[in-house]
């Protein structure tokens, strides 16, 4: 079957319209290839009369970031939803087989592979063809960017200490820093090998009716936001910027109450992050827990000239080798990120021509054009 027609249906509900950038993006791609592509929003689409009208353009699939519809939709057409965060988030992926989904890092494909689950399959992020402009006379002002959110991770372990006995306690921080050290072990595949291996583990867990997505996916924030943490932390040299959605700062605030080289601002719409990134000498892109993928944050900041400070990934690795552009680090290497800093920093034209390099990379693989091309091939399997 060849994809002709596809119905989006936009997800305006995430922070800072990531996920309708993402459509918008995606959308265009399609078109591209000739698909007629229609766009409804996801809030409006129980109307009888959105359902209706969506059936009269018999559409081919329905697409969605981060929308999971439901087995009894009205719709009864195939929709496949792009998700965007770690697979645990989606356990009701375990109960059905209506859905076609993909998940942006092969571990949580793995995951629920392992699980049965059938018409999954792995797309990892990527941005619009539009953002791959660099002007290499840009001033950069701001030397280090941070945009996310934050959970003080001491918050997570005061929960397991309280849910937890303290052998199993132990076990989850000890996890979380297997995690943080390692560029390939996914807190997926650590947790789940601990409870394979440890039978008290599993059953403690099952005795006091603890959910185990819910400790996934606990285990997933606290590793996140310790890494986020650590990493600013340790960068003393040079001014950070963080921007973060306002009831986000007070707890980066009480953490970093010590840090004099720390600004904060207000969260910015994702479709004006590109010009913030545009303004900065490096970005911080914490994805401690993705190990085989990557996040839109990091081809973003590569796009607009920054270089990125990651985690050593085993996808990314395989992908680019630029070590004035790409910044990689691993638990407990954080004490030496200002000196990482400094040598990416020594030779502004070397730093900005690396970041050039990066970009056919970026044009060919990681573009939603290319995602879209992808996917015409890929989701007519499932259809």
């Amino acid at each position: 079957m060849k994809l002709t027609t596809i119905v989006f249906l936009r997800n305006k509900r995430s922070p800072e319209g990531v996920l309708e950038a993402f459509s918008e993006g995606l959308e265009e791609a399609f078109c591209r290839l000739g698909v007629k592509v229609e766009v409804f929003d996801y809030e409006d689409f129980e109307a009888e009369n959105c359902i209706e009208e969506i059936k009269a353009l018999k559409p081919n699939l329905t697409i969605g970031f981060n929308i999971l519809l439901p087995e009894d939709s009205p719709l009864n057409v195939p929709h496949y939803a792009p998700l965007c965060d770690s697979a645990t988030y989606y356990p009701e992926l375990r109960l059905t087989n209506h859905l076609i989904a993909s998940f942006m890092e092969q571990d949580s494909f793995g995951f629920y592979k392992r699980l049965g689950v059938e018409k999954i399959f792995f797309l990892p992020h990527a941005i619009s063809r539009d953002f791959l402009t660099l002007d290499l006379h840009k001033k950069r002002d701001l030397d280090v960017v941070m945009a996310g959110s934050f959970i003080n991770p001491e918050a997570i372990s005061k929960v397991w200490k309280e849910q937890l006995s303290p052998k199993s306690f132990a076990a989850m921080l000890g996890l979380a820093e297997e995690v943080l050290a390692s560029p390939n072990l996914s807190h997926l595949e650590a947790f789940t090998r601990l409870v394979e291996e440890h039978g008290p583990f599993e059953q403690e867990l099952l005795d006091k009716k603890l959910d185990f997505f819910s400790q996934l996916n606990m285990l997933e924030v606290y590793i996140r936001n310790s890494d986020r943490l650590r990493m600013i932390q340790n960068i003393n040299e040079y001014k950070v910027h963080i921007f973060c959605p306002k009831p986000f700062r007070s707890a980066w605030q009480q953490v970093l109450s010590n840090k004099k080289n720390v600004e904060y601002h207000d969260a910015v719409p994702f479709t004006e992050l590109a010009e913030v990134f545009s303004r900065a000498r490096l970005v911080i892109n914490s994805i401690p827990t993705i190990k085989r993928g990557l996040h839109e944050r990091f081809l973003l900041a590569l796009s607009r000239g920054a270089s990125v400070l990651t985690n050593e990934n085993i996808f990314i690795t395989t992908q680019f080798f630029v070590p004035k552009a790409i910044l990689n680090t691993l638990a407990p290497g954080y004490s030496e990120l200002d000196a990482q800093i400094e040598k990416s920093f020594v030779n502004e034209e070397a730093r900005l021509q690396e970041v050039l390099s990066t970009h056919p990379t970026i044009k060919q693989y990681h573009t939603w054009d290319a995602r879209a091309k992808t996917l015409m091939e890929t989701l007519p399997a499932f259809l």
